[in-house]
């Protein structure tokens, strides 16, 4: 399940893996990389997914969902990308995974 996962992860920029459409702290996610930087963001409800109950259990032994990739690599959940956002990295990850542009 972990390549299935990866796979996903690293055909967009950023990736966030949510249970389903009913995900609050998914709209923090959302208006962050979206409203805010104006970032391209895949968005894969687990739910919908063929395999995504074995998805999230992979998902989950990584941490929380709902879980967010950028450029391939696993980030974590809300938490993190708040703290990118405080700490004045996330505008430059976003460059870097070509989500943005100058």
């Amino acid at each position: 399940m972990a390549e299935m996962v990866n796979d996903l992860a690293n055909e967009h920029p950023v990736v966030l893996f949510r249970k389903d459409e009913e995900c609050c702290q998914c709209e923090s996610i959302i208006s962050l990389v979206q409203g805010n930087y104006g970032a391209s963001l895949q968005i894969y409800n687990l739910d919908e997914q063929e395999e995504g109950d074995a998805m999230k259990a992979h998902l989950q032994s990584l941490g929380q969902l709902p879980a967010v990739y950028m450029g391939g690599n696993h980030l974590g959940s809300t938490e993190e990308l708040l703290s990118m956002s405080i700490t004045g990295t996330l505008k430059p990850t976003l460059l870097q995974v070509g989500a943005i542009f100058l």
